[in-house]
């Protein structure tokens, strides 16, 4: 099954999509700030890296650009995560290479649908 990298400093929400994740039968990885993040995306080249915006050490938007940056790390699937993003921050992210965004608190299909879609495109 594909890994993702969830990076998420809200523990509830984390351990939510955790526990979703794991359920869909996905190998979960986990950071609570932005720089652990990078760090294990660099260490464990995840399937698709599902990341909050709005973070300590590093918002999201700074994990994208490093891990875009890196060869070994920039055709993995990116998807953005925030509960307050404007159409400024989404173009932003879209111009940093993000592959889509979840607005806070997303419906469960959603999320499922979105992580398939990224996953299936990365593929084929």
């Amino acid at each position: 099954m594909p890994t993702i990298l969830v990076i998420e400093d809200d523990r509830n929400i984390r351990e939510g999509l955790i526990d979703l994740l794991e359920v869909e039968g996905f190998n979960v990885l986990v950071a609570d700030n932005g720089a652990d993040g990078v760090e294990k995306a660099r260490q464990f080249l995840p399937d698709l890296i599902l990341s909050d915006i709005n973070m300590p050490k590093l918002d999201g938007f700074g994990v994208l650009a490093q891990v875009k940056r890196s060869a070994s790390t920039a055709s993995i699937p990116f998807i953005l995560m925030s509960a307050t993003v404007g159409p400024e921050e989404l173009e932003r992210g879209i111009m940093l290479g993000a592959t889509d965004y979840m607005p806070k608190p997303f419906r469960v299909e959603a999320l499922l649908h979105t992580v398939q879609k990224a996953l299936e495109n990365c593929v084929g």
